[in-house]
């Protein structure tokens, strides 16, 4: 490739800005996931499906 000399990208050399934002994308990503996890918990416990609930539990836990 043109430019290329072999040397690779080491998180040293990330700026420090791009590791910030990728963590705090992963961060928002995983409490967006939790959040609709509950909602669905509740919409479950709503329906009284409790073995749904009980599948959702094992689900949050492992």
């Amino acid at each position: 490739m043109a430019g290329d000399e072999g040397t690779a990208n080491t998180l040293e050399a990330t700026p420090t800005w791009a590791v910030a934002t990728v963590v705090f994308v992963l961060i928002v990503i995983s409490i967006i996931i939790e959040y609709l996890l509950h909602l669905l918990h509740k919409y479950f416990h709503r329906l009284k499906r409790k073995s749904l609930i009980q599948a959702l539990d094992k689900i949050k836990s492992g």
